[in-house]
């Protein structure tokens, strides 16, 4: 009966939280769970409650100890990142041409980038050509021989020759490397063998055997062999015995071999390796030195095509004032034109003689800057030069 009170005043209070305050009803339901065993759900709230304390110490001392482990654990780990990353001779090897295969490739790839730069250079240079000079300089001469001039200047080039060096000639070829690792296992393979064939040849001489069998040896035979063997060794006729001396020692003479061929090998290429370092850094330096020549050669070319765009410029306006003179002088001969007529075809043909021999000049030989053209060009601007000081004077 007690119960049941108990039940039903639960319920009536739980009715009421409904009505003043709904969110109270799951509070009040949880009390009501935690209500039907009465003074017990007290205790076994202070048991919680302790248990609770319990699991927070335990908590700290287990914080603690997880500490004091990762303390105990970080000179393992420091241990492991200070590991080289090559393990042997033979990974320090493959990481070195790897590197100087990176180091050479990047060495070509910027020479490959400037000689771009040359055939834009280039290629500016004949669109220059064709869209305005070519012209300009055909109705210079038109103009000339209209005017009676007996000797025209011939401007045979409209583009400077250029000779640069092909990337792909004296590419450096870095060999690969071989570990060494497959020779050296099949080497050990067959020492282990010849191992195994000494020990039945020695037994072969103490127990009477044959030493060269007619056939395979048989299991029984096998069996004879160990427990001599196993004999000898003062272990008694024990076949289990002798056949681990068999197998552990054709191990260790395999083991030996492999590992001392490996070490060979990996010394080897290691040498080869360093060789190959010291023949990129010479490879290195002397595209380096390409680099500037070429550098030097793009700078030539942009000094050409600017003082080659003057002349085209100032070309032009000498032949707008031959025409005018056509039309107003009216001459039928050089001798019958104005002196400043005269002057002007002059300086007409002092400027084609010039163009002509900066574009006929090479400007590089042998991938360099050729000196002849850079006399070519100062010449070229100082007759462009006095041309424009004329008409601004």
């Amino acid at each position: 009966m007690a119960e049941e009170l108990k039940k039903d005043t639960v319920e009536e209070q739980t009715v009421t939280a409904e009505n003043e305050n709904p969110g109270a009803t799951e509070t009040l339901t949880s009390e009501s769970e935690g209500s039907v065993e009465g003074t017990a759900a007290e205790e076994s709230t202070k048991e919680e409650t302790a248990s609770e304390e319990t699991s927070e110490e335990s908590k700290a001392e287990e914080s603690a100890d997880s500490e004091e482990e990762a303390a105990q654990e970080e000179p393992p780990a420091t241990a492991a990142a200070t590991q080289p990353v090559a393990n042997d001779k033979v990974e320090l090897a493959q990481m070195k041409i790897e590197a100087a295969q990176a180091r050479a490739r990047e060495c070509e790839a910027k020479v490959e980038k400037r000689l771009r730069e040359i055939e834009e250079d280039l290629k500016r240079f004949k669109q220059l050509e064709e869209g305005e000079l070519h012209p300009v300089v055909a109705k210079s001469k038109e103009l000339l021989e209209e005017m009676g001039v007996e000797e025209v200047p011939e401007v045979r080039e409209l583009v400077p020759a250029v000779d640069m060096p092909n990337p792909e000639a004296d590419r450096l070829h870095i060999p690969q490397i071989s570990s060494g690792k497959g020779g050296a296992f099949f080497l050990a393979l067959l020492g282990g063998i010849a191992t195994v064939a000494g020990w039945y040849a020695f037994v072969a001489l103490k127990a009477g055997l044959p030493l060269i069998p007619k056939s395979v040896p048989d299991m029984a035979t096998c069996t004879k062999v160990a427990s001599t063997l196993s004999e000898i060794f003062g272990q008694g006729p024990n076949p289990s015995v002798g056949a681990a001396i068999i197998v552990v020692s054709a191990l260790i003479v395999m083991w030996l071999i492999y590992a001392v061929l490996v070490s060979i090998r990996g010394a080897k290429n290691l040498r080869q390796a360093e060789e190959v370092e010291d023949a990129v850094s010479h490879y290195c330096r002397q595209k380096e030195e390409g680099i500037d020549q070429i550098e030097a050669v793009h700078e030539h070319l942009e000094n050409l095509e600017q003082t080659v765009h003057k002349y085209e410029v100032i070309l032009a306006e000498l032949n707008a004032g031959l025409r005018r003179a056509q039309h107003i002088e009216e001459a039928n001969s050089f001798d019958e034109l104005h002196d400043k007529t005269k002057e002007a075809v002059k300086q007409l043909e002092e400027l084609l003689r010039e163009l002509d021999t900066l574009l006929t000049t090479p400007a590089t030989v042998d991938g360099a800057v050729n000196a002849q053209s850079i006399e070519a060009l100062r010449q070229a601007k100082r007759a462009i030069n006095e041309q424009i000081l004329r008409i601004y004077s």
